[in-house]
C-alpha cells in the first residue's frame, strides 16, 4: 500500500552515476548486455512497484516532481514528508554551545567560513560540484572549508580535491 523510495528513482540515480564516468567505461556499459539487463531489470522492478502501490512517499518536492514527471504517478497518489528534526534536541541556544566545540575539534577558524554535506552517494550529492565550487572561490574566500559527512568513494573525492587545487581545505569526516 505504500512506498517510501529512500533514493528517489534508483534507474535516474543510475544514469546520473554513469553520466559522470569517464567516456571509455560508458562506452564499455553501451554494449554491455550485463548492464542493458540491469537496467530492464531496475526499470521493470520500478515500474512494478508504483503501479502497484496506492500511495508513494517522497521525502522532497524535487522527488515528488519526478516521480510524477518520469514516471507517470498521479499527483493524487504522492504524499510528501519531508525529513524531519527534532526541534527540542537542535536548537539555536544547544548549536551555539556544540558550535565552538565542534569548530576547535575540526581545526577551523572562529570566523572561517564551513560547508557542510551529508552524502551517502557522494556522486548523486554532487560531492565533486562543491569540491568545483570551492575551487572557483579559493582566491575569494581562503578560509573557506568543505566538510563532507559520509560514506563513498573517500580517496577517489580526495584525489578530485587534489586536481582540484583544494586537497589542504577539503576534508571527509566519514561517518
Amino acid at each position: 500500500d505504500l512506498f517510501q523510495p529512500q533514493m528517489g528513482s534508483r534507474l535516474l540515480n543510475l544514469d546520473r552515476d554513469v553520466a559522470q564516468w569517464p567516456w571509455r567505461r560508458r562506452l564499455r556499459l553501451a554494449v554491455s548486455p550485463g548492464y542493458a539487463r540491469l537496467r530492464r531489470d531496475i526499470a521493470a522492478l520500478e515500474a512494478a512497484q508504483l503501479a502497484t502501490t496506492r500511495r508513494i512517499v517522497a521525502v522532497s518536492r524535487e522527488i515528488a516532481e519526478v516521480f510524477h514527471r518520469v514516471h507517470g504517478v498521479p499527483r493524487d497518489r504522492i504524499v510528501l514528508v519531508p525529513n524531519g528534526v527534532d526541534t527540542a534536541l537542535f536548537t539555536p541556544e544547544a548549536a551555539a554551545a556544540r558550535r565552538a566545540e565542534a569548530r576547535a575539534a575540526l581545526g577551523l577558524a572562529p570566523g572561517a567560513l564551513a560547508l557542510l554535506m551529508l552524502a551517502g552517494n557522494f556522486r548523486l550529492k554532487g560531492v565533486q560540484h562543491a569540491i568545483a565550487a570551492l575551487a572557483r572561490c579559493a582566491a575569494e574566500a581562503p578560509e573557506m572549508m568543505l566538510l563532507v559527512a559520509g560514506a563513498g568513494p573517500i580517496a577517489e573525492f580526495e584525489a578530485i580535491a587534489q586536481r582540484s587545487g583544494v586537497a589542504d581545505r577539503v576534508r571527509f569526516l566519514g561517518l
